[in-house]
């Protein structure tokens, strides 16, 4: 059996709850049904008042677990370790060091002539420089918006770089308060006849 979402083959059955559970992304792929021939199906059905009655199989911890770290990963840019997980499910091993960074292939944004440009003047400041290799691809983009007079789209940036928005957003404000970064930037931008470059962009 293979997840319809995932395509995992990690699919696990679990019968106390009676459903069939992905064990790489959560999803619930299909419900199991039980029929005895000397079980009383009267005795089993729930009573209609029951505020607990439901047709719907529950989800199990590790799922709601896994959906819950999901959600907060993508928050921040990251994603689920899914072997730290399954450590975790098989109580081989504590729930740390869940969260990991996505793998980004920085060759291909460090390859644009414009970026490299801002790179090259961003080792001319300590305070930029001394960021990791992402931020300072993402402080190059941001600094080529600025320069440029066009939006720039964090949403798209994050998911390139695998950094968060609030990240990208406290970047940006590093940027405008680095006294004569954007100045250099821009100079150099136009003796290197990249403005026409990145107005189309």
């Amino acid at each position: 059996m293979r997840c319809t979402y995932c395509h995992s083959v990690n699919v696990m059955w679990d019968y106390g709850r009676g459903c069939v559970i992905c064990g790489d992304c959560g999803t619930v792929l299909d419900v199991i049904y039980y029929f005895h021939p000397t079980i009383n199906l009267q005795e089993e059905q729930p009573t209609r008042n029951s505020k607990y009655a439901s047709n719907k199989p529950s989800i199990s911890k590790h799922t709601r677990t896994y959906l819950r770290l999901m959600r907060k990963a993508s928050e921040y840019g990251l994603e689920v370790d899914n072997e730290v997980f399954k450590k975790y499910s098989s109580g081989v091993s504590p729930l740390i060091k869940v969260f990991k960074k996505p793998n980004v292939d920085l060759s291909r944004l460090t390859a644009e002539e414009p970026v490299k440009i801002v790179l090259d003047v961003i080792r001319k400041y300590p305070r930029l420089a001394s960021r990791t290799d992402r931020a300072k691809v993402a402080l190059a983009k941001i600094a080529l918006s600025i320069v440029s007079e066009s939006d720039i789209d964090i949403k798209k940036l994050s998911h390139e770089l695998g950094i968060s928005e609030v990240h990208i957003r406290r970047l940006h404000r590093v940027i405008t308060d680095e006294f004569g970064f954007l100045s250099d930037v821009r100079r150099i931008i136009i003796n290197n006849g990249e403005v026409k470059y990145l107005n189309t962009t």
